[in-house]
């Protein structure tokens, strides 16, 4: 219990919850109901394996440490600078979900769904600068659409008529 309020709302802190971002350097193939049913039963430790439910990532085990800061954190972006001991998943506690695209120093990568719910993405050994991004492809879609509407609208609305043929009658 970290604070009252007068009306009785209490703020508490979890000393146990985890980071916002972190990295791990094991995987393990899992549905994700039977991550629920691991953590629930405590057989897995979701802070240093990751369970996927597609084809598990290479990754290695090294004795060094990594360092996960999180640089900023947008309404619909994450910038992550990442220092990996060796190749790892680096691990951001938001919703996984199509529309989101990964660059690891402006490079391309691919984002993994991970316990069944989160965002995951490799990271090889090194200093790396991560950017997230939300970029769902029916936002694209629908600009295209109102371009092309707003472009048929004016050109219909700022033609000229034909001579001799009264498109309108006042």
């Amino acid at each position: 219990d970290v604070f009252t309020a007068r009306n009785g709302m209490k703020v508490f802190r979890n000393p146990d919850a985890f980071p916002r971002a972190w990295s791990v350097h094991q995987a393990t193939q899992m549905t994700p109901e039977k991550v629920i049913d691991s953590v629930n039963h405590g057989t897995v430790d979701l802070r240093t394996v990751t369970a996927v439910s597609d084809t598990i990532p290479m990754l290695e085990s090294c004795p060094g440490q990594d360092h996960v800061g999180l640089v900023h954190e947008g309404i619909q972006s994450v910038d992550v600078h990442v220092t990996m001991g060796c190749r790892g998943l680096l691990m951001v506690s938001d919703s996984w979900y199509p529309g989101w695209v990964a660059t690891v120093d402006g490079s391309d990568r691919k984002i993994l769904k991970v316990n069944g719910a989160i965002r995951g993405i490799v990271v090889d050994k090194g200093d790396h600068r991560v950017h997230m991004a939300y970029r769902p492809m029916s936002v694209f879609i629908g600009l295209a659409g109102t371009s092309v509407g707003t472009a048929l609208v004016a050109y219909l609305w700022w033609r000229k008529e034909p001579d001799g043929i009264a498109l309108m009658e006042v």
